[in-house]
């Protein structure tokens, strides 16, 4: 069995208490954050007004309101080297603004190799025939999406939780592909109430943002293996 990955989407979101004016184009600027040759790229889709801020830039989306914040890579290539520095540089704008909940996102595009196996993904976590007896009918049955959570699934450096959603993609979609469906996994972290350390989301980050791009992956990996045996 082989599957492909047709897109690989990673994102960082803060929740807390933001100005998005503190994240203009000149300040990104200054301190190195983004540099002016992404601004003026012509594919380059800026936006700022009095309640947010975005910036769809070569190889990163970078969307700031005053409560949430979205760090965004368009190429995964540059996960390792500037995703990582682009999320702690932005980290250091923040400074000791509060941030109450920290949330690592992997989110795959992916294309089975057969229309058989496509369908044993959903039958294996929507099981049709369980369906079927307990709606007492013989129409077509397919999963739509399914969802689960792992409750305190991370520990440490604080309490995170695991969220992952399966979607198929049908052929009115604008993303549709063959066969393909959408395995998303969100790491989800509550920054404690009580918290004084403003360190600490950044020692969650650093802990867990390149750990997780490559254990998501091996996750959905395995899920998929397990649900066509």
């Amino acid at each position: 069995m082989s599957f492909k990955v047709l897109d690989n989407i990673n994102s960082v979101v803060l929740l807390g208490n933001f100005n998005h004016r503190d994240f203009s184009v000149e300040r990104l600027q200054l301190f190195d954050i983004i540099d002016k040759a992404d601004f003026e790229n012509k594919d380059a889709n800026i936006e700022v007004t009095d309640s947010y801020s975005y910036y769809n830039l070569r190889w990163s989306i970078l969307q700031i309101d005053n409560q949430r914040i979205l760090l965004q890579i368009n190429d995964p290539n540059s996960y390792k080297n500037e995703f990582e520095d682009l999320v702690f540089s932005v980290l250091g704008l923040i400074g000791t603004s509060k941030i109450s909940a920290i949330g690592i996102n992997n989110n795959y595009t992916v294309q089975m190799p057969s229309t058989e196996n496509w369908h044993k993904i959903g039958d294996s976590l929507v099981p049709k025939a369980l369906w079927a007896e307990a709606l007492a009918t013989d129409a077509h049955l397919g999963m739509m999406d399914v969802s689960v959570k792992a409750q305190a699934y991370h520990q440490d450096p604080i309490e995170g939780h695991l969220n992952i959603a399966v979607k198929p993609i049908f052929k009115n979609e604008n993303d549709y592909h063959e066969n393909s469906l959408t395995i998303k996994f969100n790491n989800h972290f509550n920054v404690p109430d009580d918290n004084t350390d403003f360190n600490l989301p950044r020692l969650v980050i650093e802990k867990c943002l390149a750990d997780l791009n490559s254990s998501c992956y091996e996750k959905m990996e395995s899920l998929i293996t397990r649900s066509l045996k």
